[in-house]
């Protein structure tokens, strides 16, 4: 029998239909999708489209944010408990890392004890949005990675700080293809500089840049799967969750009524680790795959000898079971079939 994975894409006729219209025109690199692209992204998030730059991933949308805002040389903060790409993009921006905290059992900051920094990186881990005490908002790069669509107080995530970046990986919210991003900025002109910045070829000064460009063909595809998104793809992830929550499971949930996520991750969170351990083996034996979101190995900041309390708390006492559009009903059903004869 075929395990039934914990994350796939969701692809189907009207993609492969887009990007051979892509293909057939003879213009593969950025141009007109790209552009549109950018437009619709924006428009979702009321603002006009020369505010949003596509780029070639998540990791260049993150990059080329600390680029425009100079960060090199300064100190950027970013949880313990996020993806290492974080790391990775502040470290060749030339920033110095300051690793914070989060509340155990939540995906909340932890500002207690911080160190200075200048700048923060703020994930919205799990489809889950957070607060951003006011006193940092001006200078946060809001992490929508994993949380395009999610509102706070009625507002998109990505509207609450000056600069928010987006992932279009192969296994996010949306995909543009198996990579892609976005930066999106309050003020016009950081985004003309990010695209002065990726727009690397034919130029006559000397000033240093890089080829981030997002591709047509990769935004034609984010285009159809953007429009998927809102219209289908919503409402079968909070289909799943649902199915997840009736049967009294310990959910991941955001801690306030007016923070509404998107459900790009069902994370259970039991008690003990070792009832993660003992159940991610009965799902197994059951042909359901499950992970550890972020294991104790990968925390970030370990060189620096510092306790994440929290951080080492959510490895040991989360697991994420499949949550994606492209399950079909007869995976839910075994899914929650498993779930159901579990005994702790």
């Amino acid at each position: 029998m075929l395990q039934i994975a914990h994350n796939r894409p969701t692809l189907g006729e009207a993609e492969a239909e887009a990007a051979g219209k892509v293909i057939a025109s003879g213009w593969v690199a950025q141009g007109r999708q790209t552009a549109e692209f950018e437009r619709q992204l924006a428009a979702y998030h009321g603002l006009p489209a020369e505010h949003v730059v596509a780029v070639s991933s998540g990791s260049a949308a993150l990059f080329g944010a600390l680029t425009v805002l100079q960060a090199e040389g300064r100190r950027v903060a970013l949880p313990a408990y996020a993806c290492s790409s974080l790391e990775n993009a502040v470290q060749l921006a030339g920033a110095t890392p300051v690793y914070l905290d989060v509340h155990p059992g939540t995906t909340e900051l932890n500002f207690d004890n911080a160190e200075a920094f200048d700048l923060l990186i703020h994930p919205r881990l799990f489809g889950l949005p957070t607060r951003i005490p006011d006193r940092y908002k001006d200078i946060t790069i809001e992490d929508c990675a994993q949380a395009l669509g999610a509102t706070l107080d009625d507002r998109p995530v990505g509207r609450q700080t000056p600069v928010s970046i987006f992932s279009f990986y192969a296994t996010k919210l949306i995909t543009s293809g198996g990579q892609g991003g976005a930066i999106m900025f309050a003020d016009r002109l950081m985004a003309d500089k990010l695209r002065d910045f990726i727009d690397f070829d034919t130029r006559s000064d000397a000033q240093l840049r890089f080829n981030f460009q997002m591709t047509d063909l990769q935004a034609v595809v984010g285009r159809v799967q953007l429009k998927r998104f809102f219209s289908e793809f919503i409402g079968q992830r909070e289909h799943i969750f649902t199915h997840y929550k009736q049967l009294g499971l310990p959910l991941l949930e955001p801690r306030e009524a007016c923070l509404k996520a998107v459900r790009f991750r069902a994370i259970i969170t039991p008690d003990t680790p070792e009832t993660v351990t003992a159940l991610q083996r009965h799902l197994h034996r059951h042909n359901v795959a499950s992970i550890i979101p972020i294991e104790t190995r990968e925390v970030l900041g370990r060189h620096t000898k510092k306790a994440f309390p929290g951080a080492d708390y959510n490895t040991k006492h989360m697991l994420s079971i499949p949550c994606y559009p492209s399950m079909s009903a007869a995976e839910l059903d075994a899914v929650c079939r498993a779930l159901k004869v579990f005994e702790q």
